[in-house]
């Protein structure tokens, strides 16, 4: 059974105390039990006692450094190419543990806040709806158009301008097809012209407007009023979409002025009894109507409606409050 030397490697029998191929001398060897590995120890003494030549191998070439330096001369020389590849290593480990810690901080003084982007100069959060929006924002182009409104102002009521000479207030009556002089159908605005010169300016007038079913007109007339005292005529556009005179109102609770003292074609006027209503025309029914109360109407032989208009009762001593022509509602559309 033989060793080898621990310089060149060269076999050495159990009987030797030196190399016989580089003369090592074993001083410090110790023999435990036979030939086994822990028999021979290798102390820095015994290494620094080799021949020159050997020792030189151990010894690092600064100009060519193939061996890396090690502060432990019982230590393998590791080959530099080997510790570059560890190095290599190194390197990348050090990368991933430094880019870890950095994001962490960041994160940790940033807070819960989103990071921000800019696109086209506007900044906003790059959350999946503030990049939804970005995205909108930079493929749509929106035009805007500035729409000025002007300043509400209170427009003055409609005038009425007189037309020809006037008419005698005794002249006009109350008929079941118009105001006498005038006829149902007749330009609206010679209507109220002629008035105007006869009983001078009118109370009131309304703007055309889009009638909701009230005055007898029909829902969806475009229909105009005008008031003189308690006498209201009324205007509506017909199918041709001209201004006609459809109708009339003589109403005590319109004004309390008396002016104009009109009359029916047969003489009734406001605040006469029911008595005489009844001696006036020989046709007359009463109803009840859902807003006036009780109200008389005045019928044709062939039952077509002439007059009607309140009474404060159906008794005899009842008065007659209101006259009114025919509603106008599908007369001139």
């Amino acid at each position: 059974m033989s060793d080898r030397c621990p310089i060149c490697a060269g076999v050495i029998s159990a009987e030797s105390s030196s190399c016989p191929s580089c003369g090592h001398e074993l001083v410090e060897r110790a023999r435990v039990g036979a030939n086994t590995p822990e028999a021979d120890e290798l102390t820095t003494d015994s290494l620094l006692a080799a021949p020159a030549v050997y020792r030189k191998l151990l010894e690092p070439d600064p100009l060519s450094p193939l061996w890396t330096e090690t502060d432990d001369p019982l230590a393998m020389p590791i080959p530099t190419r080997e510790r570059g590849r560890e190095r290599w290593k190194l390197a990348v480990v050090a990368a991933v543990v430094a880019f870890i810690a950095i994001f962490g901080i960041i994160r940790l003084f940033s807070g819960n806040d989103e990071p921000t982007a800019q696109v086209l100069g506007v900044t906003a959060e790059t959350t999946p709806a503030a990049i939804s929006t970005l995205l909108a924002t930079t493929t749509t182009t929106t035009s805007t158009t500035t729409t000025t409104v002007p300043p509400t102002t209170t427009l003055p009521p409609p005038t009425v301008k007189a037309i020809g000479d006037p008419i005698p207030q005794s002249d006009f009556r109350l008929g079941a097809f118009g105001l006498r002089p005038f006829d149902f159908g007749d330009p609206w605005a010679r209507v109220l012209g002629r008035l105007a010169a006869s009983l001078d300016e009118p109370s009131e007038v309304t703007f055309k407007t889009t009638s909701g079913g009230e005055l007898g007109t029909c829902l969806g007339d475009e229909f105009q009023t005008a008031r003189w005292g308690r006498l209201v005529v009324i205007g509506v556009e017909n199918g041709d979409g001209e201004m006609v005179f459809a109708g009339y109102r003589l109403d005590e609770s319109y004004d309390t002025l008396a002016y104009p003292p009109v009359r029916t074609i047969s003489r009734l006027g406001l605040g006469d009894t029911v008595g005489t209503l009844e001696s006036t025309y020989p046709r007359v029914r009463y109803q009840d109507d859902p807003e006036l109360g009780p109200v008389y109407q005045v019928v044709g032989g062939d039952g077509s409606l002439l007059l009607w208009g309140p009474v404060t009762s159906t008794d005899a001593a009842g008065e007659v409050t209101g006259i009114y022509s025919p509603n106008s509602c599908g007369a001139f559309s």
